[in-house]
């Protein structure tokens, strides 16, 4: 498979004539969520919030957002920039070495459709999608039902 094309400079401006996704992850209370935003330039397309398995790391509710917002936008045309504060996800997709399935799976479909841009921006610094984000992956930890269950962490098996 090819390297994955990741912008690693810091972008605070979006760019208005293209389609961004923002994502973040988050844990609290024990419970995992994400809540990735589709945007069309600075204007809310389609926003998510996902409840997932409470055994999740850090890392699953950071590559699952991704993974979702990836096919929750194959049916738009154009260019699309997906942003995240994970550069731990952003270097697992780079990594030839990575053995998560979920980084299998986005890397397929980043690959197969040229049209994706993954970008890494700093948190907690004002960015408006960024913020949406962050809120919507909490909101997601207060739900009752599981929207996606990813089974337990290969770490955790001894």
């Amino acid at each position: 498979m090819r390297k994955i094309k990741i912008d690693w400079n810091f972008k605070d401006q979006i760019e208005m004539n293209k389609y961004n996704v923002f994502n973040d992850g988050s844990k609290c209370n024990g419970r995992v969520g994400c809540g990735p935003v589709v945007y069309y330039g600075d204007q809310i397309q389609r926003e998510f919030s996902w409840r997932l398995n409470d055994h999740s790391t850090v890392f699953l509710p950071e590559s699952q957002g991704i993974k979702n917002a990836i096919m929750e936008s194959l049916d738009l045309q154009g260019e699309i920039n997906i942003y995240t504060i994970s550069r731990s996800v952003l270097e697992s997709l780079n990594s030839p070495l990575s053995q998560s399935e979920i980084i299998h799976e986005i890397k397929k479909w980043i690959q197969n459709k040229a049209n994706y841009r993954l970008y890494w921006v700093k948190s907690h610094i004002g960015i408006v999608g960024n913020e949406k984000v962050a809120s919507l992956s909490k909101v997601a930890t207060e739900k009752n039902e599981v929207d996606f269950s990813a089974g337990i962490p290969k770490s955790w098996i001894k």
